[in-house]
């Protein structure tokens, strides 16, 4: 977590002096970029729904805009959509003889929103390739419910329903890529990680995503198109 913070604290400070200082003038505004991949982040609900923390992962297709601040510096944004739903049923007989069924229906909708700052670690205007570090604030919202029924015969021996939501804030700090293919368009891969900003103990993101830093992952590759555009004058 403290690594991220320092990553986005260095970059936003970088942003607050960006300079193109031997640059050439700036080719292209701005730019419009289609994704394939994932970006998984933790959830955590209100305790009193009774729902468990989980992840929402949103893919597998992505879309984004962004405006290029300068040749080096340049800030995106998307809207990330999921929906899930899930179902499970398993039947067997009890000790009477009687069949005994167990259902369990879940459904989950997200969306998120990330401010990307994206930052070329060398500018070089004769290479195809570019580096960036890249890193971003993201705003996640999600609704989840969970509904139960165990069932024996035509008699109902167990139900409950719930139903939560989270609003939270999430970090992202990482790395991408950039090959210019033409001179408009450009093929693009991402790799980062998010963490949410809550101060949550290890143990807990160990029991929800496997690891104790609390960081999920950002994976995509896709095409960037830049371009420019003015509006006529009257």
């Amino acid at each position: 977590m403290k690594i991220i913070l320092i990553v986005i604290m260095t970059l936003v400070s970088i942003c607050s002096r960006a300079q193109d200082s031997g640059d050439s003038k700036l080719l292209h505004k701005y730019h419009l970029t289609v994704s394939r991949g994932y970006s998984v982040y933790e959830v955590f609900y209100d305790s009193r729904s009774g729902i468990q923390p989980s992840v929402i992962s949103f893919g597998p297709w992505q879309l984004g805009v962004g405006v290029n601040v300068s040749n080096r510096l340049s800030m995106e944004t998307g809207l990330l959509y999921s929906k899930q739903h899930s179902e499970s049923i398993a039947q067997g007989t009890g000790l009477n003889g009687m069949p005994i069924a167990e259902r369990l229906k879940s459904n989950s909708q997200a969306i998120g929103m990330p401010i990307k700052f994206r930052y070329a670690i060398r500018r070089n205007a004769k290479s195809r390739f570019q580096a960036d570090v890249i890193g971003s604030i993201s705003f996640v919202r999600q609704q989840a419910d969970s509904e139960f029924t165990r069932t024996e015969g035509v008699d109902v021996l167990d139900y409950y329903y719930k139903q939560g939501e989270s609003s939270d804030f999430y970090v992202t700090a990482g790395l991408s890529g950039r090959y210019l293919l033409w001179k408009h368009l450009e093929i693009v891969g991402e790799l980062s990680f998010n963490h949410i900003l809550k101060d949550l103990p290890s143990e807990v993101h160990t029991n929800v995503i496997g690891n104790p830093t609390g960081l999920t992952e950002n994976h995509k590759i896709g095409l960037r198109y830049n371009f420019n555009f003015k509006l006529p004058k009257r």
